[in-house]
């Protein structure tokens, strides 16, 4: 990767911006690769942001003029266990209590069309990085990613194991463990 890049949450940028300025950019956002990426960013991360829900983190080109290049979302979420499929060593590191698992969960990552080879990872890289600082304050050792088929090996490849497939069928819960 060549270039440098900043993230910044969604709430300061939305602190230290007109309105309109934040509409603009979300709106300029474009992933045609993911839809749902593309979508949720211009239709609820503001909302999910405001009622303290998720934190959303953009990540901007620094080179010359800022540029909104990709983001991801984080949030807090439970898991219950009792269909999960993973080694009973997993299931120990997990701490499950009343067959339920708290965990941090990367809702969104995307970048825009366009974006460097290598955005992803770097994306995922500041995520862990975000989560490991709330591990540090707040316990935790659980992260989750809920993704589609396609991206199995992409996130086995950053460490994730598969355990099962959400309720509706439609996306594959994978799990990593802080101080594994």
């Amino acid at each position: 990767m060549t270039s440098s890049y900043t993230v910044r949450t969604l709430s300061k940028f939305m602190a230290d911006s007109p309105q309109e300025n934040v509409l603009n950019l979300l709106s300029a956002f474009s992933c045609s690769r993911d839809k749902d990426v593309e979508s949720f960013l211009k239709e609820k991360a503001i909302v999910r942001e405001k009622k303290h829900i998720s934190r959303t983190y953009l990540i901007f080109r620094a080179d010359a003029e800022p540029e909104l290049v990709a983001y991801f979302t984080l949030a807090i979420g439970c898991m219950g266990v009792s269909d999960i499929k993973c080694s009973n060593e997993l299931l120990r590191k997990m701490n499950v209590r009343k067959d339920v698992v708290q965990n941090y969960l990367i809702g969104q990552l995307g970048k825009c069309d366009g974006g460097e080879k290598g955005l992803g990872k770097l994306a995922i890289s500041y995520a862990l990085a975000r989560i490991k600082e709330a591990n540090i304050k707040v316990g935790c050792r659980v992260i989750r990613v809920d993704c589609g088929g396609p991206l199995i090996e992409y996130y086995t490849d950053n460490g994730f194991k598969l355990v099962r497939q959400n309720a509706e069928g439609n996306l594959n819960q994978m799990v990593c463990i802080i101080g594994d």
